[in-house]
């Protein structure tokens, strides 16, 4: 009791809990209230005042409710927590001991109930509340407990034995006995049955007369009146001994969903320890099996097979209340020969025992079922002759001594009908499994001979010639390599595992695995591995001989120590080195162990890199292609990764239809903004300087460049802008840009605009007025730059030229749109591709020539390419430039844009749905970027996934590939 510790704190919050749930369901507080109140009233717990300084220390016990439904009502018992743990990690039932089982077995106690001729049933009335505690030890079970929230806490001491303490059922059942022997010659025969008839607090006993009866029920209620103890619940096969009996009508609950946890919960009802009903139980046993080996989960749909035997195995249940088997044994009071027959049996399904009592009155003879057990045969597969011999150890462990051995047909035994088993319709009419084999019922002489047939012993040995594949199942140390990732941990079992081999330990066993202990049990590992990975060598060696030429573990000049293990003999025996390390351990390429090995001294030595891991693991062991192996292991080491992600990309996807189709110059395209800039106010020299933006508009199909100077960050200045640019263009069908959340991280100034993007008002805007436009507007990825790369090199290029023209200057707002202005032109006159295949031709195909030759709204032209030029007006001529132009442009501009200059095959780990990743964050280390797992994928028209959503501790995020790095994990 010294080491138990403070244990109110925790009793207080378990029932702060409990007040919460009560306000969840109020029906459960008012009965539980209703309970302790009892429980008060009863005077089985006291208010006690608390003492800051209690000596001895109380133990405070939390407490909550079982709750069960009978019928439409709703019943609670409030349990003890004896096992919730104190401050110093013991609890109160830590500290008990449970004490013996001192009432008999429930199989045997049901069995000397059923030779009586006439019985009776009850139950003792709260049997522990009964039973007071020593005073000085009620401080042990002390609780918290107020009937409402807004009342103080009150502490209370329980009086009496409380359900929940480890003692408990002892001390509840000692003190029955202890009332029997007290009262053993006032009440001599209730003594007994007291004691031989009691299971916990039920009573099942009886008598052969009804005058004995009456005196053994008078005596048991005597003796428990005088320890206060009251019974209930009575029943019995003589309506003389009893006046009033309530008939207990019970409803199953009905389940809509046919799952393992509905199937499981029906077959414990099942509740039969005298194996009465044992086919039937060994149908059901049989059926579970089956549900387990399918691997469904507890709450979901068994398979259809399962569904179907379990639905016709519970639409039987019912029959099985036809069954009336007689609760004696016996023929009469006296009867002339009593024999006890066992018989047992086994199929590939299950074995079984039964037990039959024969008696014998006059010349008749009878034969009832006494009790049976049964087994399901092991999932692994064996012989049947092994299963019989289980059935037969199942028999003696039923019976307490066997004198004579028999063998009986199949037809007339009836554990085969238990090995087996039989639906309830079945089973009700088997006489066989009731009543035994019929030849019990004659004189011996008519008995099955229990002459055995001996073989001689010049009887020649026949072995069978097996011709099928031999398949040799993994060892322990297999399994467990499997298991288990931790070399240590698979150490440290094996460790374990080898304390019980003495042969193994010279020295008594500690309490913890010392070093010398874990480093053999590594021994122990490497050579199992070393036997199944390198058997030929393994023989070769441990015979004297050494390996083949074409080994190609020659060169290491292999050898076996003194412990059985493979090490490399090498050149270096005469170096200063350690054993280990001029003799390593060989170990085999690619092995779970080997990769286990390089994984410990990876994370020991820091995460090092190839080389130092490498230098670490061949102090001890030699792995075959051990570079590559490192390799493989350090990147997939989930620490490295993130401390340098790699890269991965998809390929280049295919150009939009509104790159590569011939449509007017602006009809699609992007926007994107530079700067700031900044602009005087004037010429004065004194002239104040402010902010303006470059709003540049690029042509998805001629790469034709538009620049307006935008003076600045406001949604008004930006319509202007777009404005003039329609009016100078022709309304686009659709403008691109970026997401505005692609320069998170930036300087403040540059992503500015990217905020104004970003903003709901301003997007509702910017709706409203493409609307107003018959335009459309949308936005790339967020963080995903080179989706709008068209805009971003436009962006360069114009950057290009404004630092090399102003340099330093200071300009005002209408030079700074003269310089502009210059630069769209310069922009606008590089070469998209020849004009001509003539070499001396030096004239070009620009996106100026798009700019030109047409009104921004002019009507859709015929085509005059093959007319001659004599034949066309002065207006016509120029149409059919602009013709010659797309015709130009379609044939060879489109051509140059085939080859994929970069992402030319997809590189790296794909996206796919549930993996977890990394998302890159500018301004922040790799050990600092958020992870996620990815929720769903963005596939493009070319099926590859070049976008994801990913969902964050900080929510759902939507990144391109570029700016996510997948963890080396498998999900």
């Amino acid at each position: 009791m010294a080491k138990i510790g403070q244990s109110r704190d925790i009793a207080m919050k378990r029932l702060l809990a409990m007040e919460r749930r009560f306000k969840r369901d109020p029906n459960l507080q008012e009965h539980y209230v209703r309970f302790m109140q009892e429980y008060i009233a009863l005077g089985h717990m006291k208010l006690v005042d608390e003492q800051p300084d209690d000596d001895p220390p109380a133990v405070y016990l939390p407490h909550h409710s079982v709750v069960k439904m009978a019928g439409q009502s709703l019943k609670i018992r409030v349990v003890f927590d004896a096992s919730c743990k104190t401050t110093t990690g013991v609890s109160l039932n830590d500290a008990l001991r449970v004490g013996p089982v001192v009432q008999p077995e429930l199989i045997s106690l049901l069995i000397r109930f059923r030779f009586f001729l006439y019985v009776f049933v009850a139950d003792i009335i709260k049997m522990y509340r009964q039973i007071l505690v020593d005073p000085s030890q009620t401080h042990l079970q002390r609780i918290l407990w107020r009937s409402k929230p807004n009342h103080d806490v009150k502490a209370y001491e329980s009086l009496v034995v409380t359900y929940g303490t480890a003692a408990a059922a002892y001390l509840a059942t000692e003190c029955l006995n202890d009332l029997a022997e007290k009262n053993a010659l006032r009440f001599p025969v209730g003594s007994i049955h007291l004691k031989e008839g009691c299971y916990v607090d039920d009573v099942a006993t009886g008598a052969n007369t009804k005058k004995d009866l009456e005196i053994v029920r008078h005596q048991v209620v005597e003796i428990l009146r005088l320890g206060a103890f009251e019974l209930s619940n009575w029943a019995s096969n003589c309506p003389e001994l009893l006046k009033d009996v309530q008939d207990q009508n019970h409803e199953p609950e009905s389940h809509s969903t046919v799952s393992k946890r509905t199937i499981l919960s029906g077959v414990a009802r099942l509740f039969d320890p005298l194996g009465l009903l044992g086919p039937v139980i060994v149908v059901a046993k049989l059926i579970l099996q089956d549900l387990w080996k399918s691997g469904s989960h507890w709450d979901e749909s068994v398979p259809q097979d399962i569904h179907a035997r379990w639905s016709r195995l519970k639409e039987q249940l019912s029959v099985l209340k036809q069954v009336r088997v007689p609760r004696c044994v016996k023929l009469a009071t006296d009867p002339q020969l009593i024999q006890i027959h066992g018989f047992c049996d086994a199929s590939q399904k299950a074995y079984g025992a039964c037990i039959y009592l024969r008696t014998k009155l006059g010349t008749s003879y009878r034969t009832e079922l006494l009790c049976s057990k049964s087994r399901v045969a092991p999932l692994k597969v064996i012989s049947l002759a092994r299963l019989e011999l289980q059935a037969a150890l199942l028999l003696a462990e039923l019976m307490d001594k066997i004198e004579d051995w028999r063998h009986v047909p199949s037809t007339d035994n009836p554990t085969d009908i238990l090995s087996r088993g039989l639906h309830p319709h079945e089973l009700v009419e088997a006489s066989l499994w009731w009543h035994g084999p019929t030849f019990l019922q004659y004189e011996e002489d008519r008995w099955p001979s229990k002459d055995i047939t001996r073989l001689g012993d010049d009887f020649p040995e026949t072995r069978e010639v097996a011709a099928a594949v031999v398949i040799i199942s993994p060892s322990i140390v297999d399994g467990l390599i499997k298991k288990h990732s931790n070399l240590g941990k698979i150490c440290r079992i094996i460790a374990y595992c080898l304390r019980f081999n003495k042969a193994h330990w010279p020295t008594p066993a500690t309490e913890s695995v010392s070093h010398n202990k874990m480093s053999h049990a590594l021994g122990v590992v490497c050579k199992a591995v070393q036997r199944s990975s390198f058997p030929d060598k393994y023989r070769a060696l441990t015979k004297g001989d050494s390996v083949s030429a074409s080994s190609k573990i020659l060169s290491l000049s292999p050898f076996i120590d003194e412990t059985g293990l493979i090490r490399v003999g090498g050149r270096l025996k005469n170096s200063e080195l350690k054993f280990d390390a001029c003799h390593p351990i060989l170990l085999p390429r690619d092995h779970e162990l080997t990769k286990r090995t390089i994984r410990r001294e990876h994370v020991r030595n820091m995460h090092a890199g190839t080389q130092a891991t490498m230098a670490a693991v061949r102090q001890r062991f030699w792995p075959l292609s051990l570079r590559s192996t490192a390799r493989k292991i350090i990147r997939n080491c989930v620490t490295c990764f993130r401390a340098k992600p790699s890269q991965s990309e998809a390929i280049m996807g295919s150009l939009p239809s509104t790159r590569v189709t011939v449509s007017r110059p602006f009809s699609h395209c992007g926007v994107d903004y530079a700067g700031p800039v900044m602009v005087k106010e004037g010429k004065r020299r004194n002239a104040r300087f402010h902010k303006a933006y470059i709003a540049i508009f690029v042509c998805f199909s001629t790469k034709a460049v538009h620049i307006e100077l935008v003076s600045d960050l406001t949604s008004e200045s930006f319509f202007s802008a777009l404005r003039r640019f329609m009016s100078r263009r022709g309304k686009p069908a659709c403008i691109y840009s970026d997401n505005g959340t692609t320069f998170v991280g930036a300087h403040k100034q540059i992503k500015e605009f990217y905020d104004l993007i970003n903003d709901n008002q301003v997007r509702d805007d910017i709706n409203q007025f493409v609307r107003e436009q018959e335009t459309s507007w949308s936005f790339i990825p967020p963080n995903a730059p080179h989706f709008g790369g068209l805009w971003e090199a436009a962006v360069k290029s114009a950057k290009y030229h404004m630092t090399r023209i102003i340099g330093q200057a200071h300009l005002t707002f209408e030079e700074m749109q003269t310089v502009l202005c210059e630069v769209e032109a310069i922009l606008n006159s590089r070469p998209l591709t020849q004009l001509s295949a003539d070499p001396n031709d030096l004239a070009y195909l620009s996106p100026g020539h798009f700019l030109v030759g047409t009104a921004l709204n002019s009507f859709p032209c015929h085509d005059l390419q093959d007319i001659n030029e004599n034949r066309l007006t002065r207006w016509q001529r120029v149409e059919q430039i602009r013709q010659h132009f797309s015709h130009r442009w379609s044939t060879e501009y489109l051509n140059s844009l085939q080859e994929r200059t970069k992402w030319k095959a997809n590189k790296g780990v794909q996206l796919k749905p549930e993996q977890l990743v990394l998302i890159k964050q500018q301004g922040l280390a790799p050990l600092q970027w958020l992870l996620g797992r990815v929720q769903n994928v963005h596939t493009g028209a070319d099926g590859v996934t070049r976008v994801a959503t990913v969902r964050t501790a900080k929510g759902d995020f939507t990144r391109p590939l570029s700016k996510l790095a997948v963890l080396p994990i498998d999900t």
